[in-house]
């Protein structure tokens, strides 16, 4: 069984005006996490973890092994007896209220196209 383990931080930069503002996504170090039902969750963003509830194991994890900063996220992919799962990060909530995917609700609506999208990452198999 391969895994596939993913360390990211992400820091969106976007900007079209002359100024060049810079608009970073809310905990985009993560570095703030809360415990929720006995996992793990970055702050501010949706993993699928709330299937423990099922039985599932957890595909997002908090790590110490950063490029920068205190935390980031590890996504893991598992294979199960029921299903796999792939390590998921959203700005919005992912399942609906069936439990079904659903990326309507993203968070984040941007009104400038981004001029960069920097992340640093580190991958296992």
């Amino acid at each position: 069984m391969k895994k596939l383990m993913m360390m990211l931080s992400v820091v969106l930069l976007a900007g079209a005006t002359k100024a060049q503002q810079v608009e970073s996504l809310q905990n985009g170090g993560f570095e703030q996490w809360d415990t929720i039902d006995g996992y793990q969750q970055p702050r501010d963003w949706y993993t699928l973890n709330a299937l423990t509830t099922f039985g599932f194991d957890p595909t997002t994890e908090m790590t110490d092994d950063v490029h920068s900063g205190k935390y980031a996220v590890k996504l893991i992919s598992k294979q199960g007896s029921r299903t796999n799962l792939s390590g998921v990060l959203s700005s919005g909530p992912i399942l609906d209220e069936k439990l079904q995917p659903n990326f309507d609700n993203l968070k984040y609506a941007f009104s400038k196209r981004p001029t960069a999208f920097r992340f640093y990452y580190k991958s296992s198999f």
